[in-house]
């Protein structure tokens, strides 16, 4: 079980939490167990460091763009600083998540008798996290282009905010993580109870109670996932959003004061590019918690119309077909952040609308002039 690809993909994101000075986690008997440490201490420090220099280089001044700004950094202030005492908060149940996650795996082999897509998960989420992280490292360069001298306030203020920024990546790596192991969890347990049961005649309890209790494992795996995430995803949205739209904010007023048409375009594509480095997370991560939701409801339907099915041709418990049946009409499959917004495709939508407004408002209140006296 320890040697399966999905163990190897969960053992590389907990060496990059260790190395990042994030829990500790360490495979033993087929469950990750995470192992004691006051290595918490570490990232705190560098972050308190990273901040402090920032605070000393970086020149305020009274006006809109520096209060922009001020409030961009202390978003991603505030979710590196979340994501650190929340792993270690949670150490314990981050690890009993991971440990979920292997034993799901091993029921959905036995069960459907496939080899689970582990090793296209891998190379989905390394894919997903290179170009990220490729996109953020150009963004650095370009902008350090400005400036050739690296002890310049500039060029140690722009460090100090992408390294944060890059920090950040770290909660990125193992919510994608569980969100595609979620999602491919839910499609082959779909598959696998049509075709077991196409090729039955007659279905015996013992099936029934082996379906019951892969599906009632996913839940509770998909739920703890949301639960232990839900504030990180919530602080990660908002600094996400807000990033975007002060970019989309000085881009816009940095590029009427260009005057090539090629300088113009570079302005723009380069903005784009880090657009799509902040917000193809947050998008991504919508769409995953749809198709979760989505393939929730299609096996809600399916084990619905079984249960149907079976009150008249199946041997079956009737308690155990009531009691499951009246589980599977009280679920519901959509996510709410903290009670406030559902996380599917909706929220993209929202989201661009709501960035629009914002840059609507700071354009015209920029533009306002106090009148005089």
């Amino acid at each position: 079980m320890g040697s399966t690809n999905t163990a190897k993909v969960a053992k590389s994101i907990c060496a990059i939490w260790r190395v990042s000075g994030l829990p500790k986690y360490k495979l033993e008997n087929s469950k990750f167990v995470n192992k004691k440490s006051a290595a918490f201490i570490i990232p705190l420090v560098f972050v308190a460091i990273n901040m402090a220099v920032y605070l000393k280089y970086r020149k305020f001044e009274s006006d809109l763009n520096s209060y922009v700004n001020a409030i961009q950094f202390a978003t991603i202030y505030m979710l590196d600083l979340g994501l650190i005492i929340s792993a270690y908060l949670k150490r314990r149940k981050i690890a009993q998540i991971i440990s979920n996650i292997l034993t799901v795996e091993k029921m959905l082999q036995k069960f459907c008798a496939v080899e689970f897509p582990s090793g296209r998960l891998g190379r989905n989420l390394m894919i997903y996290l290179m170009v990220q992280t490729i996109l953020t490292i150009y963004q650095i360069v370009v902008v350090s282009s400005a400036t050739f001298d690296i002890f310049s306030d500039f060029f140690i203020e722009n460090a100090c905010y992408h390294t944060l920024v890059i920090y950040s990546y770290n909660f990125n790596a193992m919510l994608f993580f569980c969100l595609l192991v979620l999602r491919a969890f839910h499609s082959t347990f779909t598959v696998g109870i049509r075709e077991n049961f196409a090729r039955k005649v007659q279905v015996v309890e013992s099936d029934f109670r082996q379906v019951v209790q892969v599906y009632t494992l996913l839940q509770k795996l998909s739920k703890d996932v949301f639960k232990t995430f839900e504030k990180l995803i919530l602080l990660k949205i908002l600094k996400d959003f807000i990033i975007a739209v002060s970019t989309a904010y000085n881009a816009t007023f940095l590029t009427m004061q260009l005057s090539t048409v090629l300088a113009f375009l570079n302005k723009i594509l380069e903005t784009m590019l880090y657009l799509i480095a902040i917000l193809m997370s947050n998008f991504g991560m919508a769409y995953l918690f749809e198709e979760i939701s989505r393939q929730d409801v299609i096996l809600m339907d399916l084990l619905d119309e079984i249960l149907i099915t079976s009150r008249n041709e199946f041997i079956l418990a009737y308690k155990s077909i009531e009691l499951f049946d009246l589980r599977l009409k009280r679920r519901s499959s959509v996510f709410y952040v903290c009670g406030l917004f559902p996380l599917n495709c909706t929220f993209i939508y929202t989201m661009i609308a709501g960035m629009a407004s914002y840059m609507i408002y700071l354009v015209q209140f920029n533009q306002a002039k106090p009148k005089p006296l």
